[in-house]
């Protein structure tokens, strides 16, 4: 019988080399759209992003063997890469955005402007995608950040209301003794915990004519005062 003789396969290392320069070139670009804000879009999206890129710095590469390094279908690649339609629609409400007053697109937001967009253009669009259009677009909002809490001005204006008669209208100085009467609360930090002090300024001579002294600043600290105040004048 003749005997059959099998030609040994050769291994083409410049092949696998190749394979491997492929596979090493678009995890590279993967891994500097993760750090990028591309990294917030899909999963195939951003693997079509990567080979264009890669593609484009390396015209060596084989799309074929770069898309099974990716686990991507070569028709996707080509599909997603020359795909428009989404720039296109997203173009259209570009348009319609800019068509708002200044009022609406500084002043509100991305549910407002849904709101508005349907009301005068008919267009039905969800808050989220206007948000990233306006993103995209340099179209965001330019509210100014709060300043004080929400209804600070409103209790300012309360207070303002609340605020006793200006009597002495900065006259501190006084003829006769118990006619202008001072006081405020002082309060220290001693070993026991905090002690509170209510004096009692007589505005004649400038004296402590009276004094309350508790733990806690309450109203019973003053009601002591005035009983002490009190009694001076019953004296």
């Amino acid at each position: 019988m003749r005997q059959k003789w099998r030609k040994n396969k050769k291994i083409n290392n410049d092949e696998e080399d190749l394979d491997y320069y492929i596979a090493a070139a678009y995890w590279e670009e993967y891994a500097k759209l993760c750090e990028r804000d591309l990294a917030k879009q899909g999963k195939k999206k951003r693997q079509v992003e990567v080979l264009k890129i890669s593609s484009e710095k390396n015209p060596k590469i084989k799309i074929r063997k770069a898309c099974k390094a990716a686990g991507i279908s070569k028709s996707s690649f080509y599909y997603n890469k020359n795909s428009t339609s989404q720039k296109e629609k997203d173009k259209e409400v570009v348009d319609l955005l800019k068509k708002l007053p200044k009022k609406i697109l500084q002043r509100r937001g991305n549910k407002a402007k849904s709101k508005e967009l349907r009301r005068r253009f008919g267009k039905t669009v969800n808050h989220k995608r206007i948000g990233r259009i306006c993103r995209e677009n340099q179209l965001l909002a330019r509210n100014r950040r709060r300043k004080f809490p929400r209804d600070y001005y409103k209790l300012q204006k309360e207070n303002k209301k609340n605020l006793p008669r200006n009597i002495l209208h900065r006259d501190f100085s006084s003829p006769e003794p118990l006619k202008k009467l001072c006081t405020d609360v002082s309060y220290f930090k001693t070993t026991e915990g905090w002690l509170y002090l209510s004096p009692v300024l007589d505005l004649h001579g400038n004296k402590i004519v009276c004094h309350a002294i508790s733990n806690h600043n309450d109203d019973a600290l003053a009601d002591a005062t005035l009983d002490n105040l009190l009694g001076l004048f019953l004296c």
